[in-house]
C-alpha cells in the first residue's frame, strides 16, 4: 500500500495447526476462544474499520470471526467440515465450529461477502 500513499496497518493471521483455527497453542480444541480473544485485543481500537479477507482456510476464519469486521470478505471458505477435510473431528469440536460461524455471522454489524467458485471436488463430495 506503500505505493499508492494509502496508510493502512496489516495483521496476517494464520493457523499453524491447519485446523480451521479451532486449536489452541497448546493443542487442545479451544481454538475459537483463542483467536477470537487474539482478533478482539489486536482490532479493538479499529472500531469497524476492519477488513478481513481470506482464502480458502482464511476465507473460513473470515466467517468464523466476522463479528469482529466492518466487512469480510470469503473467497472458497471451508465450512462444511463434516463431509470433507474435517471429518475426522470429533462432533463437539464440529459443534462449535458450526455454532460459532453461525454466532458470528449474525453477530456481524457490517457486511460479508462470499466468493465460491462451481464445480469445486469438495463441493460435489458433498451435494
Amino acid at each position: 500500500c506503500r505505493s499508492s500513499l494509502l496508510e493502512v496497518d496489516a495483521l496476517y493471521v494464520s493457523d499453524p495447526a491447519n485446523a480451521w483455527y479451532l486449536q489452541d497453542p497448546t493443542g487442545a480444541w479451544r481454538g475459537i476462544e483463542y483467536f477470537t480473544a487474539l482478533l478482539r485485543r489486536m482490532t479493538a481500537d479499529y472500531g469497524r474499520r476492519v477488513l478481513l479477507l481470506g482464502s480458502s482456510m482464511g476465507a473460513t476464519a473470515c466467517l468464523l470471526f466476522s463479528e469482529l469486521a466492518g466487512l469480510a470478505m470469503a473467497f472458497s471458505p471451508q465450512v462444511e467440515l463434516r463431509a470433507g477435510q474435517g471429518r475426522f473431528l470429533q462432533d463437539e469440536v464440529l459443534d462449535r465450529f458450526e455454532a460459532q460461524v453461525a454466532r458470528s455471522l449474525r453477530a456481524c454489524g457490517g457486511r460479508v461477502i462470499v466468493h465460491v467458485g462451481r464445480r469445486h471436488h469438495f463441493d460435489s463430495a458433498v451435494g
